[in-house]
């Protein structure tokens, strides 16, 4: 039996300006955040750290991701996408500039803020998980930010 795949989505966040890194993934023309598949005996913020420096090549110590509190349960049956998808954030260092390290993949890395990312909410490119994330926020960008800073206090 095919079953769900379980990925971790990573907010890379910038606090001065409420934006986050995202970027359009060339295999589904969808915009998204950092993250992969989580490994065995791998837990969310180690997966979130993990996939980070392979995508940016931002060096972020384990201690300074956070879990986002809940799991999506994405499906997609059109595209034949289906996802429990968990978020860590981590706060991008001052010292560290990050590059596109898989451009095979995806796009530049970008700041999306709130009008970026309504934009491409509005035009349905966001990746699935994302999306359902969003969804959850009453598709309201300041509970979405508001969420995600709660996580570093």
């Amino acid at each position: 039996m095919d079953r769900p795949k379980v990925g971790v989505g990573v907010f890379i966040f910038n606090k001065s300006l409420n934006k986050f890194l995202m970027s359009n993934r060339k295999d589904c023309n969808r915009v998204a955040l950092m993250g992969g598949h989580l490994e065995r005996y791998e837990t969310i913020c180690e997966c979130a750290q993990r996939e980070t420096l392979e995508e940016s090549n931002l060096q972020i110590p384990l201690q300074e991701f956070r879990e986002y509190p809940t799991a999506f349960n994405a499906i997609n049956k059109e595209d034949k996408y289906h996802y429990i998808t968990f978020f860590a954030a981590a706060v991008k260092p001052d010292d560290q500039e990050f590059q596109n390290t898989e451009p095979d993949k995806q796009e530049d890395w970008e700041w999306y803020g709130e009008e970026e990312f309504m934009k491409v909410y509005k035009e349905k490119k966001l990746y699935y998980s994302i999306e359902f994330l969003f969804k959850s926020c009453n598709e309201d960008f300041s509970i979405l930010i508001d969420r995600i800073k709660t996580l570093f206090k």
